[in-house]
C-alpha cells in the first residue's frame, strides 16, 4: 500500500469553482478535487466522484488530502476540510471527520499538480508528503513566528501595566 497526503489552503469566494488535479500530461484528472457552484467540494478518481456537504462562501478552509493505492486496484482518495474554527487533526484520522472519498481504480504514475482557479478561488501553502503530520503540522519557523509574536504582546501588555 502506498499513502501520499497533501495539503493546501482554499479561499472560497461566493461561486466556488476550483480545481486541483493529480495526474500525468496524458491524464491530468487521474484524482482531484473540484469545487462546484453549489459550494460543494467532489472528490474524484477518475470520472467517479462524491460530493461533501456545501462550504460557506467567502471563507477560508485547509483542504488536506490522502491518495492510497494498492495493487489490488482499490485506491481511495479522501479529503478533510476545516475551517479556521475547527481543530485540525495531529495525525492520520483514518476515515474519521472526512469531508468526502472515492474510491476506485488508478492507473499510471502522477507525475504532475494542477491548480485551475474557474472562478473565486485562491490557493497557498501547498504541501505533499508521506505522513499526514508533514502536510498538517506547521514547521518550526512558524512557531518561532507564533512564540515571537506571543512574546512581543506579552511585552506590551506588561509595560501597558505599569503605567
Amino acid at each position: 500500500m502506498v499513502l501520499f497526503y497533501y495539503s493546501y489552503l482554499l479561499s472560497y469566494g461566493t461561486d466556488n469553482r476550483s480545481r486541483v488535479s493529480f495526474g500525468s500530461s496524458t491524464n491530468i484528472d487521474q484524482v482531484r478535487v473540484q469545487g462546484i457552484a453549489d459550494g460543494t467540494l467532489r472528490v474524484y478518481v477518475g470520472s467517479s466522484f462524491t460530493a461533501g456537504a456545501s462550504l460557506a462562501g467567502d471563507t477560508d478552509y485547509l483542504v488536506v488530502g490522502r491518495i492510497t493505492t494498492n495493487a489490488a486496484g482499490d485506491d481511495e482518495h479522501r479529503i478533510w476540510v476545516y475551517s479556521s474554527s475547527q481543530t485540525i487533526a495531529l495525525s492520520d484520522p483514518g476515515t474519521a471527520g472526512s469531508y468526502a472519498a472515492q474510491t476506485g481504480s488508478l492507473s499510471g504514475t502522477a507525475s504532475m499538480v494542477q491548480f485551475s482557479n474557474i472562478l473565486n478561488a485562491g490557493y497557498g501553502d501547498f504541501r505533499m508528503g508521506t505522513t499526514w503530520e508533514a502536510v498538517v503540522i506547521p514547521e518550526p519557523s512558524t512557531y518561532a513566528a507564533i512564540f515571537g509574536l506571543l512574546a512581543f504582546a506579552g511585552v506590551i501588555l506588561l509595560r501597558r501595566r505599569k503605567q
